[in-house]
């Protein structure tokens, strides 16, 4: 059977009173977003449109977009083990085998209830302030898993997008339930192969490596979950600051695959919260080891770690927001019908039954405790300097002064040598005569009122001199008001001076921006022989200068075959600001840029925040590669991998880059593509960009 694509789902769904057979889908009518297009959540295999219907309820469809072996006796299997099971976190579903018609062909869909709620991260992070929250959440987890697996079934993809904390029945009070489970084991499918591995941040490397599939394949990532809500409830040294991305919780497949290189396991392992470090110590020696020698939940909590003794009278409670709170409508995630909640943990270890409620309410500190850490009082030391120190110092200081002074005279003397200062013979009570090219002062008892006019050639010179005496010297250059000839000079000095002296004058230059203008040719010849620091500054200036450096062009385009891409990116990003719409041959290098391969470094996302603006001021000759690159150079690789998500967040910054062209972008085949990310992408923010985008192109005229 060849399945539908997303575009066709796209259509069909549009009419359902004659694509749908189910009577309740008839009736409804897909969420759509600003511009009327249904807007799907995209998987690894199918798409999951919203259905709104008249009596109010909404229904979460899947529909398939690719070949999934034994997709009905999958489902068939899961859902009979789980109405059996009745678990109360666990999701009811409908496979209908007559679901969606397609061009006269009818599709199988998934029908199930949708249901408005936080995942498991936006919740801890909504909740990080709160530690009850957290430890009752733990809880809670450790006792959801344990009913899992005596009901003998493996959801094979926890993580905190398939983790969904959604109102419940019960005014107050947050049901927990699991979501997706298209790689769910239970008994029925054991043998088979699910083709699918689970969220890279959260499952044993073994697993990923050999597509493991079966009841213990939970193991790992429950004891994962575990010790990061621990750890967030102590938050020690700023956890969730440092490594929440957005599309973890802590830990990330990095982390996973070298655990000794990790700083994140080191900061647990060091934890001043013993169970925080011991349930970290049980994933480390889980990573040494297969992944069945993962230690289930209830056994790492029991071992050698026993809760603080119980209080024989009960901890009062306060209750949290009410569930009308708009903050719990943060995330839509297809859901069950309502279920049977469970109670809070408590401190029997009697399985909760299916009627009990999952309760979320905050207990209170206990009388005269806080919840916040003490604060270690620290002694202030006093250092006692001895006597001849502080004579030491006095005459270093007295010896550095005199320095400053000579090299200040040397400076000015207009004549200067690098191996000696020249200092002034001029006698104290005589007048000094003016400096070259200062002009008279005609009155004598009329004060100075401008400085002398340096000497620019011995300032120059002096640039070359001990560190004190070039400053001295690009003081007195800073200072001056020079004019274009003197801007000229400098240039000169690019050429003829050695890299010391090149490096200082470009630090000169670089703050006159566009007035270095008379410079370029200097800096031109610099380029082609200084591979240093000197470059770099050069590069940034003639970018700063814009269509001014326009006779750097040529060096530049040399330099996009460097073999430094650092430098190949500066150039190219000069390239955009002095050519403009003529720069086309930056181009591939400002998209290569987009696509950075370490997401959390700042200095990545920075030059790709570069490459973004350049590529925006490229305009026109840059739409077609961009558009290329979101087609084909930027894909590959699922969601879950780093390949994935790198690939992504490339597609994003290829986004944005259409929008900052302007008008340059308002044209159909760009608004085709557009409109085909916001349907098809398998990424969130992906789709999220690229309708922000068609709506900025079509209100931006054109």
């Amino acid at each position: 059977m060849a399945w539908p694509l997303s575009q066709d789902y796209n259509e069909a769904i549009q009419t359902p009173q004659s694509n749908f057979a189910d009577p309740d889908l008839k009736r409804g009518e897909a969420v759509c977003n600003a511009l009327g297009i249904p807007m799907p959540y995209s998987g690894n295999f199918a798409d999951v449109y919203q259905v709104r219907c008249p009596d109010g309820k909404s229904w979460a469809v899947k529909c398939f977009t690719r070949q999934a072996i034994g997709l009905r006796e999958r489902y068939a299997e899961i859902s009979k083990h789980l109405q059996q099971a009745k678990l109360p976190f666990t999701v009811d579903f409908t496979y209908l085998e007559q679901g969606i018609r397609v061009a006269g062909t009818w599709y199988p869909v998934l029908k199930m209830q949708w249901v408005e709620g936080l995942t498991l991260n936006q919740f801890v992070g909504q909740y990080l302030q709160k530690p009850a929250m957290l430890e009752t959440l733990f809880k809670i987890w450790g006792r959801m898993a344990k009913c899992l697996r005596d009901a003998e079934v493996a959801h094979c993809d926890l993580q905190h997008g398939n983790v969904l904390l959604a109102p419940a029945a019960s005014a107050n009070t947050l049901a927990l339930k699991l979501i997706d489970y298209d790689g769910m084991w239970v008994p029925a499918l054991a043998g088979r192969k699910s083709g699918e591995v689970g969220h890279a941040s959260y499952q044993h490397p073994q697993r990923l490596r050999e597509e493991t599939y079966s009841l213990e394949v939970d193991r790992f990532p429950v004891l994962l979950i575990a010790t990061a809500l621990r750890a967030l409830k102590v938050n020690e040294n700023g956890l969730w600051e440092k490594y929440d991305n957005g599309d973890n919780l802590l830990f990330k497949e990095t982390d996973l695959l070298a655990p000794t290189k990790s700083p994140l396991f080191l900061n647990l392992i060091r934890s001043s919260d013993a169970r925080t470090a011991a349930l970290a110590d049980h994933l480390l020696n889980a990573l040494r080891g297969g992944l069945e020698s993962t230690p289930l939940l209830d056994e790492a909590l029991s071992d050698r770690l026993k809760p603080a003794a119980t209080p024989s009278r009960p901890v009062p409670v306060v209750s949290p927001p009410a569930t009308n709170d708009p903050t719990l409508a943060v995330h839509a995630a297809p859901v069950a019908a309502p279920m049977a909640p469970i109670a809070p943990a408590a401190a029997a270890a009697v399985p909760p039954t299916a009627n009990e409620l999952f309760d979320f309410s905050e207990p209170a500190s206990a009388p005269g405790t806080s919840m916040s850490q003490p604060k270690r009082a620290r002694a202030k030391q006093r250092v006692g300097v001895p006597v001849w120190a502080w004579a030491g110092a006095i005459a270093l200081l007295v010896a550095g002064l005199a320095a400053m002074a000579t090299a200040y005279f040397a400076v000015y003397s207009g004549s200067v040598s690098e191996a000696r200062p020249v200092v002034p013979t001029t006698p104290p009570d005589s007048k000094p005569k003016p400096e070259f090219g200062s002009p008279p002062n005609k009155d004598k008892n009329a004060p100075a009122d401008n400085p002398p006019e340096p000497n620019l050639p011995d300032l120059i010179q002096a640039l070359n001199s001990d560190d004190a005496t070039a400053k001295t010297a690009g003081d007195a250059i800073r200072a001056a008001n020079l004019d274009s000839k003197q801007v000229e000079q400098l240039g000169d000095a690019l050429r003829k001076g050695n890299a010391k002296v090149r490096l200082r004058v470009m630090t000169l230059l670089q703050p006159l921006g566009p007035a270095a203008a008379p410079a370029v040719p200097g800096i031109i010849d610099m380029l082609a022989g200084d591979p240093g620091e000197a470059r770099q500054k050069a590069i940034a200036l003639l970018a700063e200068m814009g269509p001014a450096a326009r006779n750097a062009g040529g060096t530049l385009d040399k330099l996009l075959d460097d073999d430094n891409f650092a430098v190949r990116l500066d150039a190219a990003m000069a390239l955009a600001a002095i050519k403009g719409s003529d720069g086309e041959e930056a181009v591939p290098v400002l998209i290569e840029a987009l696509r950075i391969v370490q997401l959390d470094d700042k200095e990545q996302a920075a030059q790709r925040d570069r490459a973004v603006e350049a590529l925006g001021r490229v305009g026109d000759p840059a739409v077609d590669p961009l558009l290329d690159a979101l087609e084909d150079g930027f894909r590959g690789g699922p969601l879950a991998s780093a390949k994935g998500r790198i690939n992504a967040r490339a597609r994003v910054a290829a986004v944005q880059a259409l929008v900052a062209m302007g008008k340059a972008a308002n044209t159909p085949k760009v608004k085709q593509s557009l409109a085909e990310l916001q349907r098809t992408d398998p990424s969130d923010d992906v789709r999220n960009a690229a309708s922000e985008a068609l709506m900025q192109i079509l209100t931006s005229g054109g």
